[in-house]
């Protein structure tokens, strides 16, 4: 089952500065970034070029494990929630 999750880039982290192409999310987290939004509007580049910011919100696709798994993992993600559909 797939799930969509909405996280925040951590303040200061391993993924500030980084593209997650660099970072290779697909393989240390199991995601995809499907779209990066930076204070509110969503930018509009192919997501694993864009070099992350702390506060960063990234919509992922990822499977079902993927907040148990992150949930402690405060370094990288400030806040990570799962996006449920109406």
């Amino acid at each position: 089952m797939i799930c969509y999750i909405k996280a925040v880039i951590a303040k200061q982290g391993p993924l500030v500065g980084v593209t997650p192409a660099e970072y290779d999310f697909l393989t240390r987290y199991g995601v995809a970034v499907i779209a990066v939004h930076r204070h509110g509007k969503r930018i509009q580049d192919y997501p694993g070029n864009i070099k992350l910011q702390s506060g960063d919100v990234l919509l992922l696709e990822a499977g079902p494990t993927f907040i148990a798994q992150n949930a402690d993992n405060q370094l990288s993600f400030a806040l990570i929630n799962e996006v449920k559909s109406k």
